[in-house]
């Protein structure tokens, strides 16, 4: 990490561009495209990152990551949401799971089986694709991979993008609250970090990487937001007439798709099931009950209350998930604005 890195915490540029702190940890690169041979980070170029113009740098002890300047997230790039003030941790997670839909490296380059060999980095005329041209290309298998797995609902194209608001995210992660060590829950499953189990890929790694260790809050939110990335799709499937619900019924669902599990929202509940497919909803909320007369446990009648005050109520943008965007904050509108009106000319930068 050292070569990408410099002394005083930036982001080590050689060439191509400058990168301007706006957050704690965060850059929003200015210079050249790929295109025109991006910016570059490290010294060394077997090790070093090339970046573009628009793109956000995330810096921390972990390392760094690159946030994509291509608006793929409901009409809005990664960049600009994390730029507008989203969960960096949120977006990294819902920019990874577009990528891991389609086939895409982390190096840019398409993976073998979807056919197309060509890489978004270098200079040669004969190999080099844009990541615009790639995300037009990708139009078509976006569409298809997501309705294909979620075609017995009728989800239709508004609803590929689906991600969990931010406030969503907060609060399943607040009410499973953050446990370092394996716990048996209620129901006595293995439990570890946000509310974890082995039900997924990413659970069952984070009881071998740390089951017998134990994890830190920012382990738990990796795996936690990894989870959710690979919950998404069981989720939308499982969940009759999708596309008819609005932002705010979909995410008290998924809060409590999150706690009840898959058998518990499906074959456990098929009057759930049921009043989803008859778009009956007062009678979801009814059947949105699971631990709700469970004298031992108030937390959850709490929380079951709270996910039907939530599904009841309006979604103040219509129909449309308007994803983990969030409100701009006063401070960050004039360094965009400051940033976006920027007339240098940027040359190479060389470090002396």
């Amino acid at each position: 990490m050292s070569n990408l890195i410099t002394r005083n915490g930036k982001p080590n540029v050689i060439r191509g561009g400058i990168a301007r702190q706006f957050a704690p940890g965060l850059f929003y690169m200015n210079g050249r495209t790929h295109a025109k041979g991006g910016i570059d980070i490290g010294k060394n170029p077997r090790t070093g990152v090339e970046v573009e113009n628009g793109e956000v740098v995330q810096l921390n002890k972990n390392g760094m990551r690159v946030f994509s300047a291509m608006p793929f997230l409901t009409g809005e790039s990664p960049a600009s949401l994390v730029a507008n003030g989203a969960d960096p941790d949120i977006v990294f997670a819902a920019q990874e799971n577009f990528k891991d839909r389609f086939g895409i490296n982390d190096d840019g380059t398409m993976k073998a089986e979807y056919g197309l060999k060509v890489s978004t980095r270098g200079d040669d005329d004969n190999k080099y694709m844009t990541f615009k041209r790639m995300i037009n290309t990708l139009g078509k298998l976006y569409y298809d991979a997501k309705v294909k797995a979620a075609n017995k609902n009728n989800v239709d194209e508004e609803t590929i993008s689906y991600y969990p608001s931010l406030e969503t995210v907060q609060y399943i992660k607040g009410k499973e609250a953050f446990r370092p060590n394996i716990y048996h829950d209620g129901k006595g499953i293995p439990t570890i970090g946000y509310g974890t189990t082995q039900s997924t890929k990413a659970g069952k790694n984070a009881f071998k990487l740390y089951g017998k260790t134990g994890m830190t809050e920012e382990q738990a939110s990796s795996v936690f937001n990894e989870t959710v990335r690979e919950m998404l799709p069981n989720f939308i499937s499982a969940t009759p007439n999708f596309n008819r619900l609005n932002d705010n019924q979909r995410n008290a669902l998924f809060s409590y798709y999150y706690n009840v599990g898959h058998g518990g929202y499906t074959r456990k509940s098929p009057k759930l099931q049921q009043a989803l497919k008859d778009f009956n909803l007062d009678e979801v909320v009814n059947q949105m009950d699971f631990g709700y007369y469970d004298t031992k446990n108030s937390g959850l009648r709490k929380r079951r209350d709270e996910e039907r005050a939530l599904f009841n109520m309006k979604s103040m943008g219509g129909q449309t998930n308007k994803n983990i965007a969030v409100q701009i904050p006063k401070s960050q509108i004039k360094i965009i604005r400051k940033i976006n009106s920027s007339k240098a000319n940027f040359v190479d930068i060389k470090k002396s």
